[in-house]
């Protein structure tokens, strides 16, 4: 009984073969996994939205779709900012640039018209105190109230007023500035002696148009002169019309002479200095006067006709440039 106990049992070929069957269809078991396993486990990718939405609980929130659109717009936003914080850049460089150019071109004086000033030169008022212009042309705008001396045109004789008024502008080129300015200059000038009385008592109204060209030289030795006196001669000429009170013409001529005379500028600086530099940097206007003028002219033949012989008192601005 014993060694019938211990004999192995044969087990039958049919039976082999139906476990070998079954060992082929059934699908390999997996391995039971730990939160030890788990943690040590590297993290994969996530899944993406729609296998993530088709994989999650009925019970739970759908994940929102991505807003396309709004992310454009955002991105849209983040590129102007951008492109403004660039602008911003090159103009601020732009104007350092700006700035270290004209420090370069700034008077090595300054710290003198800062004490012209009555003041001393600070970094906050340096920038008031900048280079001079160069200036090579003067401007002229006048007022010119005339006195005609013995007013003749062709058949009306000599006139009872002869106070009229006018104006001229003038234009100078500085050509020299040693010892004083030398200009040679052009003027055009205006006159009218209103509702003039004739000898025959018929009124009438003379207007002259004319130009001038003159050297004129200036006594202007040191900057920012106070008083500069100056005196001027050249040759002057004149177109002369005499119209009655109904507006038809009485007579008309031409008339030459020469002119000469001389005043006196004054300068406008020392009044108002700061406001003198800002024009100086801004506009280029390097210096401003009031200017006080006599001028004389003489026609060129005598008893020649029209005779516009007269004396102006002019005054006005000049401008330097």
């Amino acid at each position: 009984q014993e060694a019938a106990e211990n004999t192995p049992t044969e087990i039958p070929e049919w039976m082999r073969e139906e476990a070998a069957k079954s060992a082929v269809e059934a699908p390999p078991a997996e391995p039971e996994t730990t939160e030890t396993a788990a943690s040590e486990t590297p993290p994969t990718e996530a899944p993406p939205a729609e296998t993530a939405a088709a994989e999650a609980p009925l019970d739970s929130e759908p994940l929102p779709p991505t807003d396309e659109k709004g992310v454009a717009e955002k991105r849209r936003e983040e590129r102007n900012v951008r492109e403004k914080a660039l602008q911003e850049m090159a103009d601020r460089r732009e104007a350092e640039e700006d700035d270290k150019f004209r420090n370069r071109h700034r008077n090595k004086g300054r710290r003198r018209l800062a004490e012209e000033d009555g003041g001393t030169l600070t970094a906050e008022s340096n920038r008031e105190y900048t280079w001079q212009s160069p200036r090579h042309f003067g401007l002229d705008i006048q007022f010119a109230p005339v006195q005609y001396n013995s007013l003749t045109l062709g058949g009306a004789g000599a006139f009872a007023n002869k106070q009229g008024n006018g104006a001229r502008v003038g234009f100078e080129w500085m050509f020299l500035q040693e010892f004083g300015k030398l200009s040679l200059g052009v003027g055009l000038h205006y006159s009218q002696l209103p509702a003039a009385s004739s000898v025959g008592g018929e009124a009438i109204t003379v207007t002259a148009v004319g130009g001038e060209a003159t050297f004129t030289y200036r006594l202007d030795l040191i900057n920012h002169q106070i008083l500069v006196p100056f005196a001027r001669f050249g040759m002057d000429a004149a177109y002369a019309m005499q119209n009655r009170s109904d507006g038809s013409v009485f007579s008309q001529g031409s008339y030459r002479g020469m002119v000469y005379g001389g005043g006196i500028e004054l300068c406008l600086f020392i009044f108002e200095k700061r406001t003198a530099r800002l024009l100086d940097r801004n506009f280029g206007i390097n210096e401003t006067y009031f200017v006080f003028e006599y001028a004389k002219s003489q026609a060129s033949n005598a008893g020649s006709q029209p005779d516009l012989s007269h004396d102006e008192f002019r005054f006005g601005l000049r401008f330097e440039i």
